[in-house]
């Protein structure tokens, strides 16, 4: 996947709401394995504000 940054050179960084893009993490693709093995993910009550493009943090 990241073979193609440069063809993204013109991609603009933004500020990322993490809490945001980590609950859809979750929610679509953690939550099958958190039940399965009945794990526990302990999140921060915040988070830093984090620059980048948010289809690529997933």
């Amino acid at each position: 996947m990241l073979s193609g940054v440069s063809r993204h050179s013109n991609m603009i960084l933004k500020p990322l709401n993490m809490s945001q893009i980590i609950d859809q993490v979750m929610l679509q693709q953690l939550a099958f394995m958190v039940e399965q093995y009945q794990g526990q993910i302990e999140l921060p009550d915040s988070w830093p504000i984090a620059l980048g493009y948010a289809p690529w943090v997933e």
